[in-house]
């Protein structure tokens, strides 16, 4: 997903529901407070109210992403360029997917000797579907990459499954630069994984925007940003888990 400025005003952020929502339990909690014995599990809940409601801010969900994203100048010409997927409604590609393959497509155009390698397979209830890969090659070819000149990985599900896979293509070595092209939020965890199998990795993100002003509205709950620090969590569970296994 490209995740860009949401400036909420004041006026709006009182009528979105999980505001409403909050601000009714914390004002029946501490209204409760009083008269509950014990009292600690009252000042628990609130407790937790208040952290959902930090993490429910824009100001909060932006500060998550910022811790990451992977801030490098690449000082060496990539031989392969992998872009990973991101996922497809039914016809087309999310906003996550278009904007990764429009930065991969733009990047392989100053290198037009690299191969491009599109990785990961959608795994749905009905099975496993390559169609992301197949949009996503559409589209790099609609912006200049010659089809000789892409690959679809269609084995791997994950991105640490990318970096396995690509490491097993014939020709592909150790010692192959290879360039990363995913959301700048996902980067940290991608570089990660691609450098357990190649000395060189590049990061090339498909860039956000995360320098949101801070106005009264950012600093109230909406049920967006709550999605947006979910999402930024989940990644650095994904980074943790990473490295648990090695």
């Amino acid at each position: 997903m490209l995740i860009g400025p949401l400036v909420i005003s004041p006026g709006k952020a009182f009528t979105e529901p999980l505001f409403v929502l909050l601000t009714i339990a914390l004002l029946s909690l501490a209204l409760g407070l009083r008269r509950a014995r014990p009292r600690w599990p009252v000042a628990v809940a609130m407790m937790a109210m208040a952290l959902l409601w930090m993490l429910s801010t824009r100001v909060v969900s932006n500060a998550i992403a910022r811790t990451l994203i992977v801030n490098e100048h690449p000082t060496v010409a990539p031989q392969v360029i992998v872009i990973a997927a991101g996922g497809a409604s039914v016809e087309a590609l999310n906003m996550t997917s278009e904007h990764r393959v429009i930065t991969g497509a733009a990047w392989w155009r100053r290198n037009p000797r690299a191969l491009l390698v599109i990785a990961g397979i959608d795994t749905l209830p009905s099975g496993r579907s390559p169609q992301t890969a197949l949009l996503m090659r559409a589209e790099a070819i609609r912006f200049g990459v010659p089809a000789s000149s892409i690959v679809l990985d269609l084995r791997s599900h994950d991105t640490r499954e990318h970096a396995i896979e690509l490491a097993r293509r014939p020709g592909i070595t150790p010692s192959t630069p290879v360039g990363i092209v995913t959301s700048d939020w996902h980067m940290r965890r991608a570089v990660a994984a691609f450098r357990r199998h190649f000395k060189t990795v590049i990061p090339y993100p498909a860039a956000g925007d995360y320098s949101e002003p801070i106005i009264p509205g950012s600093l109230l709950p909406s049920s967006g940003a709550l999605w947006e620090s979910t999402l930024m969590l989940h990644e650095w569970i994904g980074i943790w888990w990473y490295a648990l296994r090695g």
